[in-house]
Parts: structure tokens; sequence; C-alpha cells
């Protein structure tokens, strides 16, 4: 039975995203395993603004059968195999019919006892009180508070979605009752959006500009970033780092080709990111380029125009660095310093290089 756990916020650091679901994971797995809940599949995604947990579990505990043993035979039964008041306080005690009652035989003797069937519990009541609890686990490096709360959490939360099977668990976080709905993008489309699973969830999520999966943003941003590049025979430095940062900074949404823009400067970041030089190219590059592809969070086409005062205002940030930069290629070129020998100025980000 498909389990579906949202959590919105306010705009969650990368680094403390990718910390949120490793502690999600081992976190609902612990859970579960500990209520014998059954897990056929467990996934984790996120945006800066949402976490989200998607799994296949169990429908609840399987049933046991519980042996329950009392004083030993030999105490509890006369010779005539009638119970002896100690047999009588053990049924007492256990709210057991007398009739139930049988020898127990344990590697320590015979016990008089009885054999008693648990019915398992549901997922659903496992899920509310562990939902609380994992989220009210997580650490960050930084955390805040808000309002009057003392809670501390990375940055505010705006609202829980927590289904199973189709229902809405009954469960709470911070104030926020459980339900079957989350928001769209909060600009392009911030109406509610419904879910019972996560098919429907994701489809819903991305006809209002929001793609939940970090590795489909992360490959859209690239191959628009390649699609860009290409007519300028140019490529940008292969940092795993930078990339992986990128969905997790800036996208709550599906990527559209008006997102991508050449600038004249050398960096690959969303717009509203820190500002940071390349490291040089290796090996076949001819030369590198003084370009910046900017990635803005543009849900629209008629929403292009929010492109433009990101590109100036980096523009006006970014010229004295790129001369800095040419200045500093120049030496390096010189003294043949490439890769891990470069200094620390050229810190890390992905420049523009021609293959030509």
């Amino acid at each position: 039975m498909e389990f579906l756990l949202e959590l919105l916020t306010e705009e969650i650091p990368a680094s403390h995203i990718r910390s949120a679901l490793d502690q999600l994971a081992a976190g609902f797995r612990k859970e579960l395993g500990d209520a014998r809940i059954g897990v056929s599949s467990l996934e984790v995604l996120a945006t800066p603004r949402r976490l989200v947990v998607a799994g296949d579990l169990a429908a609840g505990q399987e049933d046991r059968e519980e042996v329950v043993t009392g004083p030993p035979l030999a105490i509890a039964k006369a010779p005539d195999g009638t119970l002896t008041p100690a047999g009588r306080g053990f049924a007492r005690s256990q709210s057991v019919d007398e009739s139930l009652l049988e020898a127990i035989r344990t590697p320590k003797g015979e016990y008089l006892g009885f054999k008693r069937k648990s019915r398992g519990t549901p997922t659903s009541e496992v899920l509310a009180a562990a939902v609380p609890r994992i989220l009210g686990s997580l650490t960050f490096p930084k955390m805040m508070r808000w309002a009057e709360s003392p809670f501390r959490f990375s940055r505010p939360i705006h609202g829980l979605l927590c289904v199973f099977d189709g229902r809405v668990v009954p469960t709470a976080f911070e104030g926020f009752r459980a339900t079957d709905t989350t928001v769209g993008h909060r600009i392009a489309a911030p109406g509610p959006v419904k879910a019972a699973d996560l098919a429907s969830y994701r489809a819903a999520l991305e006809k209002s500009f929001v793609v939940i999966d970090p590795d489909v943003r992360k490959k859209m941003i690239v191959d628009q970033i390649e699609a860009a590049l290409a007519p300028l025979e140019a490529g940008i430095y292969p940092d795993p780092g930078l990339l992986d940062d990128l969905p997790g900074r800036s996208m709550d949404w599906g990527a559209q080709p008006q997102t991508l823009h050449v600038g004249k400067e050398i960096w690959a970041r969303q717009t509203t990111a820190g500002v940071a030089l390349p490291q040089p190219f290796m090996g076949m590059v001819r030369r590198l380029e003084p370009m910046v592809v900017v990635v803005a969070e543009i849900a629209c086409e008629c929403d292009a125009h929010r492109l433009n005062p990101p590109v100036a205002g980096r523009s006006r940030i970014a010229t004295p660095w790129s001369n800095d930069y040419a200045a500093y290629s120049s030496v390096l070129q010189r003294s043949a310093k490439w890769g891990n020998d470069a200094p620390s100025l050229c810190h890390r980000l992905a420049p523009v290089a021609r293959y030509r």
C-alpha cells in the first residue's frame, strides 16, 4: 500500500536538503523495522521547499501468537489436576478463562500457561506515531526558531501532507494537522494540489510547475546548459558538486528553455547564489570563454522578463572578477600550474570553455 509524506517549508539550503533526505530514509526504515511493518520500497525526494518520503508498505503488522507462562505446573495444579490458588490467581491476573490454561514445556521445566493471539497494529497507526518523531529528530548545521514556538528546524514549516492507502494519516507536526493537500509553485501556480499517492502527487505538481525529483531537475538544467552552449562549441567544467547544488538551490519547478541565458562572465549558478571563481580547464581545452550561464526561476514564457534584472545585477558584480580572472589565468598559463595546484582564489565553479 502506498505511503506519501510531504513537509512543506520555506526555502531550505541545498546542503540541508541532502542531510535531511539521509536522515529521513534512515529514520523511516528504523521506525518501520522496529514496528514490524514490511517495506517493499522507500524513496526520498526533495525540492528547496519540500521534503518528500514515498514508499510501498504492508497494511500492518502480522498477527502473532504469544505464549504466556505463569507459575510452575507443580505449584499451579494439585495432584488431582485442579487449579491451586496460585493457578487461579494467574488466570485472573491475565483475564483468561481457566479452561484455556495448559501445560507449557520449557527448557526449565513445565509451567502453567496459555497461547494468546495478538492482532497486528495497522500501518496507519504506526505512521501516526512515527511521523512526528522522525520529523522532530531531524538536525541541521544551523537551525532557527520562529513565532512563539521553541521548536527549531532548518526553515519555518508551512504544511504537512501525509496519506497512506489513499487516506489521510491522523497525525500532526508542530501545529500542522496532516491533510491530503499541498500547493503548487508559490508564484506560478500557488493553488491547492490534492494527492492520494506518489503518481497523482507527481503529476499534479508537474502541472503546477514543480518537479520533485532532484535527478530529473538536474538533467533538465544540464540539458539546457548544453543546448545553450552548443552553438558556441563550448561546455562547462564538469564540477559534480556544483551541478548537484543547482537542483537543490535553484528550482522548485519544471524548467523551460527560457530559463537559460549566456552573458559575459564566468560562472554557472542560480540567480540567488553566491559568486565564485572557476578552476582552470585541463587537457584538450584550448581556452576559457568569458561567459556565464544564468539559471533563473522562470516558470513559463510569460515570466521570462524576470531573467533580465539578475543578469544585469550579476554583470555589475562579475565584470571586475572576470578581469581579475583573465590576468590570473595568464599567470597560470605561464607557470603551467593547473587543476589541483590552483590557489584558493580559483575555488569552485564551472567556467565556459571552447573545445576548438
